[in-house]
């Protein structure tokens, strides 16, 4: 989503940030690796090896601006997310990186909380456009409990309360 802002030895650190970050809770989710891949696709750098060595130290102040760091901050916590569950582990790592760029407490609120927002968001595009219902509800069971929903709440000279 925002790796267009980085240049490509940033992207090549995040990569090795983003391995990290999906290995700390020891589950690598299908939804992480998928979101991994097309990350790698935006990047243009499918194909071309090594992205980075995931183990090795990735020298955060190649970050050098705000835009680079949020962007960094934003798609680690997206895509820790992506399965819509975070690992305190996964939390910690993200809380590291955040406190060596120097984000204030609540700016690492507001990013949290927007990250959760475009991966929630992300996840539920990729549901309606692969036609996965994540609650197991046919469209017509999904339609009948928003007309319930929307009758329940009208008056009784049904008007909307």
């Amino acid at each position: 989503m925002f790796l267009h802002i980085l240049d490509e030895e940033q992207i090549r650190g995040f990569f090795a940030l983003a391995s990290r970050m999906i290995a700390a809770d020891k589950v690598v989710a299908d939804s992480e690796v998928d979101y991994l891949n097309e990350l790698i696709k935006e990047s243009g750098l499918a194909g071309k090896q090594p992205l980075r060595d995931k183990g090795k130290e990735v020298d955060l102040s190649i970050y050098d601006d705000r835009r680079t760091q949020l962007a960094v901050a934003m798609e680690l916590l997206i895509l820790a997310n992506t399965d819509r569950y975070y690992d305190p582990k996964e939390l910690i790592y993200w809380d590291d990186i955040l406190n060596r760029f120097d984000f204030s407490k609540a700016e690492q609120e507001h990013i949290r909380a927007n990250a959760e927002i475009a991966a929630l968001l992300l996840k539920n595009v990729e549901d309606l456009i692969s036609g996965y219902e994540s609650d197991g509800m046919t469209e017509e069971e999904r339609r009948n409990r928003a007309d319930r929903r929307r009758n329940e709440r009208r008056g009784p000279g049904g008007e909307e309360t």
